[in-house]
């Protein structure tokens, strides 16, 4: 049994997700060019970002910034239900965007809040943004809702309400060097980038960079470039860039290549892509 509401006001997307024996596989692992907020009400498992683990359990909530590759893996014996907002910094205060947990210093892991720390307060932020939302869901582009009012107060709030707790970190895994070759494939995103050199530059055979990575991510070397360059190539494309430029300034150098990866990700064509209104 399945049970999926979401609605989206421009760059602000909102979704409520219910599943019974979910299928840790039908999950999406991906990143994007914007900020997201996930809250579980219920279910146990993992978050995996940038191939590191925290703990995916009730009342936990996990903060990703942008071009933060993820996803969540829940146990098939425990009902996953979630609340998750998708968001952009410009519906944020100015306050809220110099808050540290939005800062891109440590970037590369999210932000993972524990049972313990989250408060009811936070907790009574996520609830109020879901009733209203079921509430109201007629959307006019001229004029908010009060259910986008609402949203976009309550994520205010809410990270407001997270700046003062501390962050738990990641589980410690064997292989994480891994971690560190992904820092590298993304200050190389723009470069032409080969398996020999990348194993070279870590002093492992390329087989054991494969299978490393492989395993500790789930998504091969190439596979997890190719997503974090179309990540910001639609960052790029919604700025308002011409997709032959987009192309090469995220490491393309055939067009073709960049056109059909792109598509096969996002399900639309670059070059048609415009920037969402906020």
């Amino acid at each position: 049994m399945k049970r999926f509401i979401t609605q989206k006001y421009g760059r602000l997307n909102y979704a409520h997700s219910y599943n019974q024996a979910p299928d840790p596989k039908s999950f999406e692992r991906h990143s994007h060019s914007g900020f997201e907020l996930i809250y579980v009400v219920r279910g146990e498992g993992n978050y995996i970002v940038e191939g590191m683990e925290y703990p995916l359990l009730p009342n936990t909530v996990l903060l990703l910034r942008p071009y933060e590759y993820h996803y969540v893996c829940p146990k098939r014996e425990h009902d996953y239900e979630r609340y998750v907002i998708h968001f952009s910094n410009d519906i944020l205060l100015d306050a809220s965007n110099e808050l540290s947990i939005l800062s891109s210093q440590k970037q590369g892991m999210g932000v993972y809040f524990p049972q313990e720390a989250v408060s009811e307060e936070i907790t009574s932020q996520f609830r109020i943004i879901d009733y209203n939302f079921i509430s109201d869901t007629e959307i006019s582009p001229s004029c908010p809702t009060r259910a986008e009012t609402i949203l976009r107060t309550s994520i205010n709030q809410i990270l407001l309400l997270l700046s003062f707790l501390k962050p738990d970190k990641p589980k410690s895994h064997e292989n994480d060097w891994v971690s560190n070759v992904m820092q590298y494939l993304n200050q190389n995103l723009k470069q032409e980038i080969t398996l020999e050199e990348v194993a070279r530059h870590f002093f492992v055979s390329k087989y054991h960079l494969c299978h490393a990575f492989r395993a500790q991510t789930g998504i091969s070397v190439f596979s997890y470039l190719t997503t974090k360059r179309i990540a910001h190539a639609e960052q790029l494309l919604e700025d308002g860039s011409p997709a032959t430029e987009v192309a090469e300034l995220v490491g393309f150098r055939d067009y073709s290549v960049f056109y059909r990866a792109y598509r096969k990700i996002t399900g639309k064509s670059p070059s048609n892509a415009k920037r969402t209104p906020k």
